[in-house]
């Protein structure tokens, strides 16, 4: 999905990048991680999704659960 909308080159001049782009932040949810709430998941991916920005933003970021960093899938 990222790279799809970056090659569409759609003008954006207040963007770095000068075009639309789309920052990322995933997580999932396996039965060995244990969740007491479901917002957790979306609390853990709007975390990656902030992390993506703080990136420069035009990247992915996924969070696992267990893990207390994103790792880049850029």
């Amino acid at each position: 999905i990222r790279t799809s909308i970056r090659k569409l080159s759609i003008l954006h001049e207040d963007s770095e990048y000068g075009i639309v782009t789309v920052s990322v932040g995933a997580t999932v949810f396996t039965p060995l991680a244990s969740i007491g709430d479901p917002t957790e998941l979306v609390e853990r991916a709007d975390l990656a999704l902030y992390q993506a920005k703080n990136a420069g933003r035009n990247c992915v970021r996924f969070h696992r659960l267990a893990d207390d960093y994103a790792k880049d899938f850029a």
